[in-house]
């Protein structure tokens, strides 16, 4: 509400109030809108993360054996789940980057938006591969070994640093999710943790993958790459973007 000022016939100034027009908050279209759009962006994340582990689990080692199904299935969710998440990591770094606020390329909504569907991706991603590997019987891991760190039957310590891992990105994901609700900028905290889960994300595939000596290259590259990025976010000159 404002006041403006009004003169009558014997030039005497009179005030009276005016309303001000003022921005409503997002309605409910908006607010589906946004949800449709991250739904959209997740399930194609999820689409191609699934097709490239697919293919390369194929390339590596073919078989479409009944027997050799959720072993496949386990290896192309979870080589999904590095490709998105190698993604998911470089994109959260470059949002804090120097380097950013003389290309802020993409824009901070968009690049907010493609996190936020990114790390919904690689948890449902992570959620097939654990659920295909505790379901077969011939991978020696079980539903134990799934989820407690040191009871796996194969590659014990290689799949110990996985359910590390994905014990720490649930907690970042849950705390992510709290931001600005519960404890204010605490969850911050909590959040650099996502380039050590990386780190044992990197790790457990090296060693627990049956088919790391032919994507060697492809670790090499995918964590050379995070290893520069995060080197000069952190050492670079400039302040990070707000």
């Amino acid at each position: 509400m404002a006041t403006t000022l009004n003169t009558d016939a014997t030039g005497v100034g009179t005030t009276r109030p005016t309303a001000v027009a003022v921005d409503p908050a997002p309605g409910w279209r908006e607010t589906a809108r946004s949800a449709v759009e991250r739904i959209a962006v997740s399930g194609g994340v999820i689409v191609a993360s699934v097709a490239t582990g697919y293919g390369l689990a194929t390339m590596t080692r073919p078989g479409a054996g009944s027997r050799m199904l959720p072993w496949i299935a386990g290896r192309s969710l979870g080589l999904g789940a590095v490709a998105a998440l190698t993604v998911l990591t470089a994109l959260g770094i470059w949002l804090r980057h120097p380097w950013r606020a003389a290309r802020p390329i993409p824009s901070p909504e968009f690049a907010l938006r493609a996190h936020a569907a990114l790390a919904a991706a690689v948890l449902v991603l992570v959620a097939g591969h654990v659920t295909a590997l505790a379901l077969d019987k011939f991978a020696n891991v079980g539903w134990l070994g799934t989820f407690v760190p040191g009871f796996s039957g194969y590659r014990t310590t290689p799949v110990a640093l996985g359910v590390v891992a994905f014990w720490l990105m649930l907690l970042i994901a849950g705390s992510a999710g709290l931001a600005g609700r519960v404890g204010g900028s605490k969850w911050i905290v909590v959040h650099r943790l996502a380039l050590p889960a990386y780190g044992l994300v990197w790790v457990h595939g090296v060693l627990a993958g049956t088919d790391s000596a032919s994507l060697r290259p492809a670790y090499a590259l995918g964590g050379a790459f995070i290893v520069v990025l995060a080197f000069t976010r952190f050492f670079a000159s400039g302040s990070a973007p707000k």
